[in-house]
């Protein structure tokens, strides 16, 4: 079950899908992204943005931005997923981090978009929070962060759905909510 605020966003264009070059946006929806949250205003995208993708794992991302002419940095804390990100996407570069560490490699680059799908909330709250005010100054002018990742739109909800959940509820991750994420 999704929360009627995802919902809505699949039913009209996100501002954020019409800003960037339509070959990133259908590599992020293959991927499984879901357009929503707050959005500044609509920005001016470069056609070769400079990417950062943070736990890219085997780099099934990096591969479909790469074959859409868009290669990727990516951080991953496996070695193994690494190697195998090496191979889906040639062109990309990889570095070995456990987040929220950036590599040192990374220090004073400026990414155009910074791409997290489901590789924050092992993250607890506090440190995510902090993790993203660390990012801004990787973000270039007008840059943009993109989380695709589980979230709820109200801390109610989450709780509500931990408490449905029951046991089943895995206390070892900590899913976003919309309206704390969008006072960072």
């Amino acid at each position: 079950r999704r929360a009627p605020y995802w919902r809505w966003s699949r039913l009209r264009p996100h501002p954020m899908q019409q800003s960037y070059p339509s070959a990133i946006v259908a590599a992020f929806e293959a991927e499984g992204f879901i357009w929503g949250g707050k959005w500044h205003g609509q920005y001016a995208r470069p056609e070769q943005p400079f990417i950062l993708e943070l736990g890219c794992g085997t780099g099934l991302l990096a591969g479909r931005l790469e074959r859409a002419g868009h290669p990727v940095t990516g951080v991953d804390f496996s070695e193994k997923m690494l190697a195998q990100a090496r191979k889906n996407a040639p062109d990309s570069v990889f570095y070995r981090s456990t987040l929220p560490q950036l590599p040192p490699e990374l220090a004073g680059k400026q990414f155009d978009c910074i791409i997290a799908a489901y590789s924050l909330h092992h993250l607890r709250d506090e440190e995510k929070y902090a993790f993203f005010r660390a990012l801004r100054p990787c973000l270039a002018p007008e840059g943009a962060i993109l989380v695709g990742d589980v979230s709820f739109p109200t801390r109610q909800g989450l709780e509500q759905c931990r408490e449905a959940y029951g046991a089943e509820w895995d206390e070892d991750e900590f899913y976003f909510v919309r309206e704390e994420l969008e006072q960072v």
